[in-house]
């Protein structure tokens, strides 16, 4: 970046601005036993990491050697696979055995039966996500989410767009912050108004004179003295 003087503006994890995304679009969940699995896949790695309330809890990252030798990238930036002769699904299924491994370290760590995986949200710049999709559907109960981007984005470009939620994120956190601490502020003038005239109340009480037992004989003496 230094070569090309240009300074970073915003900064994030690529499993963050996926979760942004999908939160932003109503696809997470964040009840007390629901945590999402964001699965980041690329040609020939991928990304799993889970969440739970908005908190990342857990993630992992793989990477297929097999899957290098089966890709290259041209000059124009698209991925194709090099080897007609060879099942692209067949190879894909084994890299998703790390996949089963990962929900079974996460369910027998983590969850422990007190919760459970409700949202599975799929991205990256693998070449045919829907392809990929119809394998996980086969392999999976869960059914893997797509993320809505404008028209003519590719989803290779959706962690790039997650990443330009992040400013607009953070406005609505302050304002929201900024909101909570003015009712908290306007609650506690109230409380203090209260208190303050609660106090008033009992000083009029205390300043207001009592008769004694000898003022009331003498009263009554004085009434008696009348007759």
């Amino acid at each position: 970046m230094q070569v090309a003087k240009l300074k970073p503006v915003v900064a994030d994890l690529s499993s963050l601005s996926l979760y942004r995304l999908a939160d932003e679009q109503g696809l997470i969940s964040k009840e007390e036993g629901d945590h999402s699995l964001i699965l980041q896949l690329d040609p020939y790695s991928m990304n799993m990491s889970m969440f739970h309330r908005d908190q990342p809890t857990f993630t992992r990252d793989s990477y297929s050697e097999v899957l290098v030798e089966m890709w290259e990238q041209g000059k124009d930036a698209v991925w194709r696979w090099k080897h007609a002769d060879l099942d692209q699904g067949e190879l894909l299924s084994d890299q998703f055995d790390e996949i089963d491994r990962f929900l079974n370290f996460y369910n027998n760590s983590f969850l422990e039966g007190s919760g459970q995986i409700t949202q599975f949200i799929l991205a990256g710049s693998f070449p045919n996500l829907g392809y990929a999709k119809e394998l996980l559907v086969q392999r999976f109960n869960l059914e893997p989410q797509l993320l809505a981007l404008p028209s003519g984005l590719e989803q290779a470009y959706a962690i790039l767009y997650g990443l330009s939620l992040k400013k607009k994120t953070k406005v609505k956190a302050e304002k929201a912050t900024k909101e909570s601490k003015k009712k908290a502020k306007t609650a506690k003038a109230a409380k203090d108004a209260a208190k303050a005239t609660k106090g008033q109340v009992e000083k009029k009480k205390l300043a207001k004179p009592k008769k004694g037992k000898k003022g009331k004989k003498r009263a009554d003496a004085e009434g008696g003295t009348h007759d």
